[in-house]
């Protein structure tokens, strides 16, 4: 296992925040199977056959909100780690080239 060191533990910065694409990618595949249930429920005739449907919409979207507040906390640290190098290169650049920044 690598002990290497970190810019951000270097410069007293938060870590980098994970990616999120496969939440994301398994949030679209969620609306996706919703929106064929949905197709699929307007075309059943029986109203057994719909709540059929019904259901299966249900089970979909069971966490789908969990996920959605995980993702709200993963764009949240994401903008935090941002503003840190964004404070630190402020900081950096009022130092050493303030001119940038009239």
């Amino acid at each position: 296992m690598s002990s290497e060191v970190t810019s951000e533990t270097k410069l007293g910065i938060s870590q980098p925040y994970p990616f999120q694409c496969h939440e994301i990618d398994q949030s679209i595949a969620v609306a996706k199977k919703v929106k064929a249930y949905a197709v699929s429920g307007q075309l059943k005739t029986e109203l057994e056959d719909t709540i059929d449907v019904l259901g299966d919409i249900e089970w979909e979207t069971l966490d789908i909100i969990d996920s959605y507040e995980e993702l709200r906390g993963a764009l949240t640290a994401v903008r935090e780690w941002g503003n840190e190098w964004k404070y630190l290169a402020k900081k950096l650049i009022k130092k050493y080239e303030p001119e940038l920044l009239d």
